[in-house]
């Protein structure tokens, strides 16, 4: 405490930031003037631009039996086996829940979105949650007002999650305005939650064509927040049904539409968005076939004629799909045998898999790269 009181409240600043999140946390029973500085909103701001943030890897999984438990485990990406640098984290709200005809909730309708300035968000049929998994804090969203009059997001098209500001995250949903018609010819709403207002409000997408769609992907590794938009793969109602990608701008609040790149529809069943050397992508894969994952990046983005086929990996004999990229050379990949699935990296410069030791139930694995933020979900 002497040394905080002699050093200039600059310097100490300075030397703060170089520490982890759970360092600083500590620290905050030192003194009343700590507590006060390190809780404050300029600290945690500061902190977020601070060049010494550590990437960490976030993984949500079902722990094999006789676990049975959802957890979010931390990785360190820069180690050579994925060492683990936190305990596992229980994710709160799942146990127990029931979904409809009274049945256990299925471990894979649980979809982990983000990161956004160290916050992600946790969104399943019953709830919808954000989490600073550094600070190991969770904050459960009121219920929709409009997309959940029984208490459940069973009509949801599309889930997504991102900010354009520090402290207001954003949390969209796409909801279908007349579930009961036919399947292949949604129009939609969009709910939109803010987190500085702790609130929900619906926009209406009126007569734009971007309301006019086949379906939008729930799959998981579909959504993607990139350059102030959410991002899911979805179909134009009209001319065709074709293929496309559906956006929402969160600054100008408006549903859009970027085209895929002209490639055979033989290749389109399955997909995964993704940023790529901080551009667009998208990963073209069929489950259980002899194909070879093509990797194409939008080198402008919203410019069609861009997209360019960056990297083809595979083909694999295993059930191996994309999850996101990693360290510009490698993509993170989940393989299934026996119903468990188990962690495997992709080197897109070699076509090299790795295996790691981190398993989950089938299905159940989300992973994404996040730094650590002092930003707090508690209430004020």
């Amino acid at each position: 405490m002497a040394i905080g009181r002699e050093l200039p409240n600059d310097v100490m600043i300075q030397i703060l930031m170089r520490l982890p999140v759970k360092s600083i946390v500590r620290f905050r029973s030192v003194s009343k003037h700590w507590c006060a500085l390190l809780k404050s909103h300029s600290f945690a701001n500061t902190h977020l631009c601070s060049q010494w943030r550590k990437n960490v890897l976030l993984v949500r999984r079902c722990l094999p039996p006789p676990g049975n438990d959802d957890v979010l485990s931390f990785h360190d990406p820069d180690s050579p086996e994925l060492a683990e640098v936190s305990p596992n984290l229980s994710i709160p709200f799942l146990k127990g829940i029931k979904r409809r005809y009274n049945q256990p909730y299925q471990i894979e309708g649980v979809f982990l979105l983000g990161p956004c300035d160290g916050i992600v968000c946790i969104y399943h049929d019953d709830f919808i949650m954000l989490c600073n998994p550094a600070l190991r804090e969770f904050k459960r969203l009121p219920l929709c007002p409009f997309a959940c009059p029984q208490g459940c997001y069973f009509d949801i098209q599309g889930h997504g999650f991102g900010n354009i500001c520090t402290n207001d995250f954003k949390v969209v949903l796409l909801q279908d305005v007349d579930p009961d018609e036919n399947y292949y010819d949604v129009h939609i709403m969009v709910n939109l939650y803010s987190s500085s207002t702790n609130s929900w409000k619906q926009i209406d997408g009126g007569e734009s064509d971007a309301t006019q769609l086949g379906y939008v992907s729930t799959l998981p590794y579909t959504q993607v927040f990139f350059n102030g938009a959410c991002h899911w793969p979805a179909c134009h109602q009209k001319p065709n049904y074709e293929v496309a990608i559906l956006t929402f701008d969160l600054s100008t609040e408006a549903l859009g539409w970027i085209e895929y790149p002209d490639i055979s529809t033989e290749r389109t069943n399955w997909l995964s968005l993704m940023v790529v050397n901080e551009c667009l992508a998208v990963g073209w894969y069929c489950l259980g076939s002899e194909d070879p994952i093509d990797i194409w990046v939008m080198k402008e983005y919203g410019v069609r004629e861009s997209w360019t086929k960056q990297f083809v990996i595979g083909p694999f004999i295993d059930n191996i799909y994309p999850v996101l990229p990693w360290k510009n050379e490698w993509v993170l990949m989940d393989e299934n045998e026996n119903k468990i699935d188990q962690l495997v990296t992709c080197s897109l410069s070699r076509n090299e898999i790795k295996r790691y030791q981190v398993y989950g139930q089938e299905r159940t694995f989300s992973a994404l790269i996040y730094q650590e933020s002092l930003i707090s979900l508690a209430q004020d």
